[in-house]
């Protein structure tokens, strides 16, 4: 449970001191490791949304899109 309660604390974005004062760890090297895991899963996080973003903006709808394939299907229809 202790090691439940440091991730929960460093995912809650509490500072490696906050973590050695509540957990009683001796060497801040100790509740660093929590941190440490936290900044990491954080980071993949934002690159995952970044791509996600970059690749909305990359795929978004255009109406030029398509090289004047629409402009001929409506050409057609009407």
């Amino acid at each position: 449970m202790r090691k439940t309660l440091g991730r929960l604390m460093a995912d809650a974005e509490c500072s490696a001191h906050d973590i050695m004062a509540v957990l009683g760890h001796t060497t801040l090297g100790e509740a660093e490791r929590y941190t440490r895991e936290a900044d990491r899963r954080r980071g993949g996080r934002r690159a995952i949304v970044k791509l996600e973003d970059r690749r909305a903006k990359k795929f978004a709808p255009n109406r030029f899109c398509g090289f004047g394939i629409s402009e001929k299907i409506e050409r057609k229809t009407k």
